[in-house]
């Protein structure tokens, strides 16, 4: 309400933000290739893996990656440039090998080896251990609680000139109650009726990221009515549209990734080749246009061309700029490849993930929309900053200390208690049951492989849960009416769930335990989303024509604004240089000009492999 207008409702929906944590936008993939992303659950090979003295995680996101993985565990003879199966199947193909390797090899050995190889690695971190990571211990990325002297995490976004303010401790119980109900507030505006403008109308944002966090989180702003100008190369397009699996043989295949059309619709879409002069100067020209400049390379990038903020900064002075690398722009694994599973073990995300018995899982999801989020609130600080001040503005939006915000829990816990949170299974820290029970369906693939999920929160739920199952006699003992006898008896009612789940459907086992008031869910395959009633009376999807890759539904944002925008994506996501005349015309460019950036590849719309 900065422009004195009224105020408005914003709706946020829990389920559509944990859908955008989900990989690679899986109703769009189905949807435009006629596949899922997977038709099975398979595991990051190797992920996090037993090494000779401990866990390390390691992984391939490219082609490139996994080639050099195979020369690393010494099989070059696994490299097969035409393979139809995808890095990730040939990885499961060949796990046992890689496995027995890294078995019989140090952690620090297979570490050094991966960077060297620039393969994404990072040591698995937890409560117990994550302070001392040399990485963190450098960039100070944790502090202690002002009032109670545990360690946390640091901000999640470093800023300068301005700076974050350090933790405060947390109020007591009613501490501010006085103050509020003495102090004269100003009346909130009466709405005035009319149609508010989309929020970033009049922005103009500069987008120099590729694969999933940086462009998700610039994504928000082009959504949300900000010109949004995305930036790649010919000979390096924006690496979303390389990892869908679409064969090089197919017409256009850069332009069929249903990953860079979910992330990127309402930008406008520039090639420039960076390593020559004349694109870095267009660059520049491009920067003093732009009030926000978002790039998520690897932090060597931008300094071999000459691009840091005292650079942009004297091209715009009141520029905010954004970068977004993995592990941070200082500390010894500054220029170490991040990907979101490498960032998730670094950081602690994924030694919650998984069993038990077993060593952790990577998520490979969460990592990179909770990188673009916090960088994208980062962005909306900077720009009040600029607004009360004129002041332009850094931001260091690091994906691991992003991370590290979101496993706050176990550092906290084992600083505070000496309490080291395990993984779990399906199971969590409060209901009792809880966990996946498997049905009489077959799934679509004709496995017998349809789940449910239920999780008993209160005694009420518990009593409930007993009469929609005909109050069997194991259930009457009286240990199970407390959440304590509950969890002591998990496997016991598990037992007992599982036997009356296994002969029933899912949407018998569904409507007969929602209808009653138990928390229960159909696990569904992520690109069966568009199954959920609650999404469709909401609009979460919007259906999108792209000129090449032709019609899906796209996710939109996890909240509704009482005011609007509604829809959210007003254009399919740009072809591969769409915009090149049009805003190199805007920066003074004749079409001849053009022609010869052209013909000299500094712009181009087709990717360098495939050109001439």
């Amino acid at each position: 309400m900065r422009d004195g207008g009224s105020g408005e409702l914003v709706d946020l929906s829990m389920v559509e933000t944990q859908i955008l944590c989900l990989t690679y936008y899986p109703v769009t993939y189905f949807e435009l290739l006629g596949r899922p992303w997977r038709d099975a659950r398979r595991p990051t090979i190797p992920g996090v893996a037993q090494a000779k003295d401990g866990l390390v995680d390691l992984g391939c996101g490219t082609a490139q990656q996994w080639f050099d993985l195979c020369a690393m565990v010494g099989h070059p003879e696994w490299i097969d440039a035409e393979s139809p199966l995808s890095i990730t199947e040939l990885a499961n193909v060949y796990a046992d090998e890689i496995f027995a390797w890294m078995a019989a090899t140090p952690v620090d050995e297979i570490r050094d080896l991966a960077t060297a190889f620039r393969i994404p690695n990072a040591p698995v971190a937890n409560g117990a251990n994550v302070t001392s990571f040399d990485q963190f211990a450098e960039r100070g990325s944790f502090v202690r609680n002002p009032r109670d002297g545990f360690e946390q995490p640091s901000h999640p976004y470093r800023m300068r000139p301005a700076q974050l303010r350090q933790p405060q401790p947390a109020p007591l119980l009613g501490e501010h109650t006085e103050h509020y109900r003495t102090a004269r507030l100003s009346p909130r505006p009466e709405p005035i009726g009319a149609t508010k403008p989309v929020p970033f109308n009049g922005l103009r944002v500069l987008d120099m990221t590729t694969f999933w966090a940086g462009p998700c989180g610039t994504h928000y702003l082009a959504m949300l009515g900000a010109e949004v100008l995305h930036v790649e190369s010919t000979r390096r397009p924006d690496g979303a549209r390389l990892i869908a699996g679409v064969p090089v043989t197919a017409d256009q295949w850069w332009e069929k990734s249903p990953i860079f059309g979910a992330l990127n619709t309402n930008k406008k879409g520039l090639t420039l080749d960076l390593q020559s002069a004349r694109g870095r100067e267009l660059l520049r020209e491009l920067i003093a246009t732009c009030d926000v400049v978002v790039e998520n390379f690897t932090p060597r990038v931008l300094d071999q061309i000459g691009l840091d903020f005292a650079a942009v900064q004297s091209i715009r002075p009141d520029v905010v700029m954004v970068r977004m690398p993995g592990f941070g722009l200082d500390g010894p694994w500054r220029d170490n490849p991040a990907f979101a599973y490498v960032i998730e073990a670094a950081s602690g995300v994924s030694w919650l993930t998984g069993y038990p018995d077993r060593t952790p899982y990577d998520p490979y999801s969460i990592g990179d929309p909770n990188a673009g989020v916090h960088a994208l609130n980062a962005i909306l600080l900077a720009l009040e900053h600029r607004r009360r001040t004129g002041e332009g503005m850094f931001v260091e939006a690091a994906m691991v200390d992003a991370a590290l915000n979101i496993s706050a829990e176990q550092i906290i816990e084992y600083s505070a208690y000496g309490a080291l949170l395990e993984r779990d299974g399906n199971r969590g820290p409060t209901a009792a049951p809880q966990n996946l029970y498997r049905s009489a369906d077959l799934d679509e693939f004709g496995r017998l492989d349809s789940w449910v999920a239920i999780a008993i929160a209160t005694d009420e739920q518990w009593e409930k849960l007993c009469e929609a199952l005909g109050s069997p006699s194991w259930a009457a003992d009286p240990a199970l009416s407390t959440a304590t006898g509950r969890r002591a008896h998990h496997d016991s009612i598990d037992e007992h769930l599982a036997a009356w789940c296994e002969n029933r459907k899912r949407d018998d086992i569904v409507a007969a335990l929602w209808d009653a008031g138990v928390p229960v869910a159909k696990v569904l395959q992520p690109h069966r989303q568009t199954e959920l009633e609650q999404l469709a009376f909401r609009g979460f999807f919007e259906e999108v024509e792209h000129p090449v890759s032709g019609r899906a539904r796209l996710s939109t944002v996890p909240m509704r604004f009482s005011a609007g925008p509604k829809p959210f994506h007003a254009k399919p996501a740009p072809t591969l240089g769409q915009h090149n005349h049009e805003l190199l015309t805007e920066l003074g460019l004749t079409p001849a000009e053009i022609a010869d950036l052209e013909a000299s590849g500094v712009i181009g719309a087709t990717p360098a492999m495939r050109s001439g």
